[in-house]
């Protein structure tokens, strides 16, 4: 007897002999568990989302994010199906920005145009708008405000007007084409346009506020937080009188970040709960079909049970918090715990008699399984500690409590079940359904041994094809909102705005203030460049006020050079003259148009602008948000908002590298921040965690394997089923179109550890019969009853409200039935190969 064997053996006489002692031992560690579990705390954590970073980077980008801002707003949305007044609106924007100030979690409330940054607009940067334009744009500026081609643009010719009614009614020269992008960038956004001073979209009229957290929302707690506040507050305005008649027409809307973290949660934690259910549920329906009865199905679980409860107390004490998605594996260990006790029940029940003493039966049951049962709980807890090694902290926290789990299945396997079933002793047979099942796998391995072998060869030659298909999801955070009605509201209103509000940080850093800042300006260069190929609604840059000082002063010379062309006055008479000689002369164009123009025009500005300058004007709020300092290090930083939400398929991706590939990765001192940054190297990185989980997983299974067989052959024939499986199953995520995730990236270890107790138990008692015949029949039931409740336990996932976890859970399941395939089928097969072969 194995050492192995002598030590199960003791411990299932001592729990029959000193069952009252092993009682209070397991209500004593019930009382402490549930006392731990009191303690827990659920959480969803963003970093458990996202790659571990150096902790100095991690500092200061923090640091950037709470001085600079650039945290994900909440966007509040007024709309109705009728146009909306501001006039009407305005009162009440004012007072919920007016309460939304007053909360203590939010930094700014923004719903228009700061009253200063708007009074220099109106009166000082029409007279230095031209010093904003680069020399060419001057140049063409120019040319379109000569008389010659205010003509050619107004007067009608033979070839009919040379621009459409539309255009000449608006902007007949076209120099707000040219103008437009410093006022844009300064004011607001891509499609977003003030109405009375307030922020509305353009095309709809439905005004916002945006409302920006204090403090970077990273935790679901600090979500539910904020996202509640927000709520009292519209709440509370709607129940004042002076704006319940509005309140009938208009619509509030709160979406944004916060809320799809508040929303994930709450989502998260109801598939955990239904997850477990389901799968607690399913596994006991399923033994009472397997046993007929439902005293045998109650005692399998209750170890599952203890193990349970036991798990929970310990993770409420090794982990300060546990993750939502890691409290999803409880139904992983509910399928993969009751295992153990099958493989005893099944041993006890069929050897067990009425003339044979208890305690023998009992010893019996637990140690005929034993070696299989705990190399087969090594093995498996070693490939989920193999995701110890990963790069995120949810996917860590979700293997060690996996693998610990594990291991405390087997010890409530061996010690709780035995003291329960040592007062069964009626024999269950097992149904004639398995029986049939594994008489199949008998009649195809002993008749077609080499013609299954090459059928398996095949079908890894298929999957092939698959695997090259898969994909990878490109933003962490992908799992946790596919799917989701708040994040999908957030995508709705981007793509209607054509920008999204959570912005890209681009920090420049130099030894003095006026080194960020040129090294700023020539980010500012290279977006421009790049901005529509890099899905750049707009950006916002201190130099957007401050111009570079050569430009400024070659402007200026240029205008000095043409004063007559560049003179108000002979603009407004060759103007009107041309407007009244085509027919043209609109109160609009004969009015706000030309002193719009007018303004630009002069008396022309002779010195540069200064920074200090433009502080002493009321800017400094504005000059302050893309200036200042960490530490000793001067800081510039640009915000860039994109087309769309940095969470979508490709978004960052497609900036950064276009931003790289401009001679943005040359820059020294620059680097990108801010909440939506994350996700261009996650693809590649899912990729490596993939292969690294799946050789360190199977580097720890076959040095199990080896202490457990010693013999390479017996090591090889193990692996090699579970090696087709594995490759299988990745094969047909390929066909099936699903992206590796954040989830499904356990899959390959959870197979290999899984799978390979399949193996394990077949070699096991291979090795003692030499008889596949014999093996299938006694071993074969037991699998297949096991791999059941596994499956059943991962098809609990297909429950879930989120796509990703539905996802995982029918790959792990048909993983887990191909490896049961592999086990019942592959190995007899070589197993009788081998033996003619000798014979």
């Amino acid at each position: 007897m194995s050492l192995v064997d002598r030590i199960l053996g003791s411990i299932a006489r001592s729990v029959c002999k000193d069952r009252g002692r092993w009682a209070v031992v397991f209500l004593s560690i019930a009382l402490i568990a549930s006392f731990s579990i009191s303690r827990i705390q659920l959480t969803l954590d963003a970093e458990d989302f996202l790659p571990k970073k150096p902790p100095r980077d991690r500092h200061f980008q923090q640091q950037v994010l709470e001085q600079f801002g650039g945290k994900a707003p909440v966007v509040i949305v007024f709309r109705s199906n009728k146009k909306i007044e501001a006039r009407n609106i305005a009162p009440l924007i004012e007072a919920v920005a007016g309460k939304l100030n007053a909360v203590e979690e939010v930094k700014k409330v923004t719903f228009r145009l700061e009253p200063k940054l708007k009074a220099f607009i109106d009166a000082e940067l029409p007279r230095m708008l031209l010093l904003h334009l680069n020399p060419k744009d001057l140049n063409l500026f120019s040319k379109k405000i000569s008389a010659s081609t205010m003509k050619t643009l107004i007067l009608p010719t033979e070839f009919g007007n040379p621009q459409p009614e539309g255009v000449l009614n608006r902007d007949p020269l076209g120099l707000f084409t040219l103008t437009g992008p410093y006022l844009f960038d300064l004011m607001t956004g891509f499609r977003i346009v003030l109405v009375d001073g307030y922020f509305a979209f353009r095309g709809e009229e439905s005004f916002f506020i945006l409302v920006e957290p204090k403090d970077p929302i990273r935790k679901a707690e600090d979500a539910k937080r904020i996202t509640t506040k927000i709520d009292a507050v519209l709440n509370e305005v709607r129940a004042d009188p002076s704006f319940e008649s509005l309140f009938k027409e208009i619509d509030a809307t709160p979406i944004g970040r916060p809320y799809i973290y508040a929303s994930t949660f709450d989502t998260a934690m109801k598939d955990a709960k239904q997850s477990l259910f389901y799968s607690v549920a399913s596994i006991f329906l399923l033994l009472v079909l397997f046993y007929r009865r439902l005293a045998a199905p109650l005692l399998v679980m209750l170890p599952v049970f203890f193990g349970l409860l036991i798990i929970a107390g310990l993770s409420a004490l090794i982990f300060p918090s546990v993750n939502l998605f890691s409290l999803l594996f409880a139904a992983v260990l509910a399928g993969l715990g009751i295992d153990f006790s099958i493989h005893i029940g099944t041993h006890y029940w069929l050897h067990s008699h009425p003339s044979r003493p208890r305690e023998e039966a009992v010893v019996g049951a637990v140690v005929r399984p034993g070696r299989g049962n705990l190399f087969s709980a090594l093995t498996t807890a070693a490939a989920f500690s193999a995701l110890a090694f990963s790069q995120y902290r949810g996917i860590i926290q979700t293997g060690l409590l996996t693998a610990i789990g594990i291991l405390v299945m087997l010890l409530s396997a061996v010690t709780f079940f035995p003291f329960f079933i040592s007062f069964s002793k009626k024999p269950i047979e097992t149904p004639k359904a398995i029986l049939r099942w594994t008489e199949a796998f008998i009649f195809l391995s002993e008749r077609f041994p080499k013609r299954g072998v090459f059928v398996w060869g095949l079908l890894v030659v298929i999957a092939t094809f698959g695997v090259f298909r898969l994909g990878y999801e490109d933003h962490p955070w992908s799992v946790a909102v596919r799917g989701n009605k708040e994040a999908e509201e957030v995508l709705n209103l981007d793509k209607r705005v054509g920008m999204s509000f959570v912005p890209i940080l681009i920090v420049s850093r130099g030894e003095t203030e006026t080194e960020a800042i040129e090294k700023d300006r020539r980010v500012a260069k290279i977006l421009a460049q790049i901005r529509k190929g890099a899905g750049i609604a707009f950006f916002q840059s201190v130099t957007s006020l401050l111009p570079e000082e050569s430009q400024q002063r070659e402007n200026i010379a240029f205008i000095n050079a043409n004063q007559s062309l560049f003179s108000a006055e002979r603009f407004r008479k060759d103007f009107h003259g041309i407007l009244k000689e085509g027919g043209r002369d609109s109160e609009y164009l004969l009015g706000p148009y030309t002193d719009q123009v007018a303004k630009t025009l002069g008396p022309p500005r002779q010195t540069p602008i200064r920074l200090e300058e433009l502080k002493e004007w009321g800017l400094r709020p504005e000059i302050d948000r893309h200036l200042g300092t960490i530490g000793n290090d001067p800081l510039a930083v640009t915000y860039v908002y994109l087309t769309q939400f940095p969470w979508a398929k490709g978004v960052v991706k497609r900036f950064t590298s276009r931003f790289e590939a401009a001679g943005g990765g040359q820059l020294d001192g620059v680097f990108l921040a801010g909440e939506g940054i994350g996700s261009e190297s996650h693809a590649n990185l899912l990729k490596k965690e993939v292969i690294q989980a799946g050789s360190i997983a199977l580097i720890l299974v076959t040095l199990l394997l080896t202490v457990a067989f010693r013999k390479p052959s017996s090591i090889a024939l193990t692996l090699l089923p579970l090696l087709c499986s594995v490759w299988i199953t990745l094969g047909v995520t390929g066909f099936l179109g699903y992206e590796l995730n954040f989830l499904t990236l356990s899959v390959t270890p959870i197979l290999l550890g899984i799978g390979i107790d399949y193996g394990i138990h077949i070699m096991e008692r291979y090795r003692k019969e030499g008889s596949v015949r014999v093996v299938l029949k006694e071993t074969g039931s037991g699998l297949t009853a096991t791999s059941l409740t596994t499956a059943f336990a991962f098809l609990s996932f297909c429950f879930s409200e989120s796509p990703a976890v539905r996802e995982f859970g029918i790959v792990a399941s048909i993983g887990l039935g191909i490896c049961l395939l592999a086990s019942l089928h592959l190995l007899p097969c070589i197993f009788e190969s081998r033996r003619s072969r000798k014979v």
